[in-house]
């Protein structure tokens, strides 16, 4: 199930321009969406019972503001607080043209002490900026009421990822106007720091490996699994194609590996961190890895072209060529980027193999295979949505839900300070101690 990229919500983006897009083409463009999402949208009924969303109040909403729009960030804007409102990490919409994101040259997480920063850009350093600082205020405002103002524009599946989510586009929410920020950050003695910082183009974060391995311990292996996103070219090739079979394979087989070099290993830490999604096939495989036979992965759901929705049906996965069976104890490690297809393997491992720890921080909790459902009639905006309803094999619907851990570990401001990993720091004296 294909992944939408999470990337910055607060990109400088461009529809039509306010003076070609009237309040009442925007109220016909709204709904189109609202019409579209009534009819297509798989969670309507679940998100409603269990969010409280109501997609027909989330339009009129947006249509009220309609008079007040002055250009066409601001449309944008709306646009992108109405499909958020619909608490679906997979939902989204994608702007007719959009430009260059900029960010604040800072990244920022929580921590049991608060919002501190992760890493700092040369910009920021020479401002007296620091790792490790706690990030108190923008602008004058207090981050945490700045957060609570991003997370309206975030689309995610549950609270504990939306705010996560947030928390990343602090620094891309902040550089919107172009215009010089003011940050306030407290160093550790508890004195405050307080400077402008110019909106630039972020650092573009280099690929890693997809799949690493190393032994802790003569007994304990570590298999890291960064993502299952094979890449932009395997998703612009035909379903099913050779072209598709050839760029997974690679991977395929480096999971394999990873695997058959761990075999002599009794415990195993598996970490799905930020693992954000990608193709099924590849998280199938690893549950083959550790679940032995045939057994269930998922329950689906699938809508028919009447606009009905088909009978549930169980995505039974058969033993896998060449495997390496895993059979001791596991301690993954997860968090709010864990999503989509890692969501779906979460799920199975936690109805299928018992002798399984999750550890660190909830999944994000969203599933499905993204489509593009409607091209807005003036914006030009594409509306992307979920169109399937998964289930764990147990019956447990994953959107809105996913993986809870059964050990929460936060990082410490120190953990960050020191580049100290507590999270597989615990995880290590957790798979020391499983039988």
């Amino acid at each position: 199930m294909k992944w939408a990229a999470l990337g910055a919500v607060f990109l400088l983006t461009t529809c039509p321009s306010s003076s070609s897009l009237t309040p009442e083409q925007m109220v016909e463009d709204l709904k189109q969406l609202e019409a579209v999402v009534l009819k297509r949208w798989p969670y309507l009924e679940d998100k409603k019972e269990t969010q409280q969303v109501d997609v027909q109040a989330l339009i009129q909403k947006g249509i009220d503001a309609t008079p007040s729009i002055k250009d066409s960030t601001e449309w944008s804007l709306l646009l992108r607080q109405v499909v958020a409102g619909l608490k679906d990490g997979h939902s989204h919409i994608q702007l007719a043209v959009e430009q260059k994101e900029l960010a604040l040259p800072i990244e920022v997480i929580e921590c049991e002490e608060g919002l501190v920063l992760q890493s700092v850009g040369d910009a920021a350093k020479a401002k007296g900026i620091e790792k490790g600082d706690r990030l108190s205020k923008i602008n004058g405002r207090d981050v945490q009421a700045i957060l609570h103002e991003v997370e309206r524009y975030v689309s995610a599946s549950t609270p504990t990822a939306r705010r996560s989510l947030a928390i990343h586009h602090i620094p891309y929410y902040a550089s919107t106007s172009k215009q010089p920020t003011v940050v306030e950050v407290e160093k550790q003695d508890g004195t405050k720091v307080e400077c402008k910082l110019e909106p630039q183009e972020p650092s573009a974060n280099l690929p890693g490996e997809i799949v690493s391995w190393k032994l802790f311990e003569k007994n304990i292996g570590f298999l890291k699994i960064s993502s299952f996103n094979p890449g932009p070219a395997f998703w612009k090739a035909p379903h099913p194609s050779p072209e598709r079979e050839k760029i997974l394979n690679p991977i395929l087989l480096k999971i394999k590996e990873g695997f058959s070099a761990l075999a002599a290993c009794d415990r195993l830490i598996l970490d799905l961190r930020d693992n954000s999604g990608g193709s099924d096939a590849l998280g199938t495989l690893v549950a083959q890895h550790l679940i032995p036979g045939d057994f269930p992965y998922l329950q689906v759901q699938h809508q028919v072209p009447s606009g009905k929705w088909g009978g549930k049906g169980t995505w039974t996965i058969a033993p896998g060529k060449e495997i390496q069976q895993f059979k001791g104890p596991v301690v993954v490690l997860i968090n709010e980027g864990s999503f989509s297809v890692t969501d779906n393997l979460c799920a199975c491992l936690k109805d299928q193999r018992p002798n399984t720890m999750f550890l660190g921080k909830p999944t994000h909790g969203g599933t499905g295979a993204v489509e593009e459902v409607a091209v807005l009639k003036h914006s030009q905006a594409r509306l992307y949505l979920t169109t399937v309803r998964v289930w764990g094999p147990k019956g447990t619907m994953i959107e809105g839900r996913g993986t809870l851990p059964d050990k929460v570990v936060l990082p410490k401001r120190s953990d960050i300070l020191l580049n100290r990993d507590s999270v597989l720091e615990a995880a290590l004296a957790e798979a020391r101690r499983r039988p």
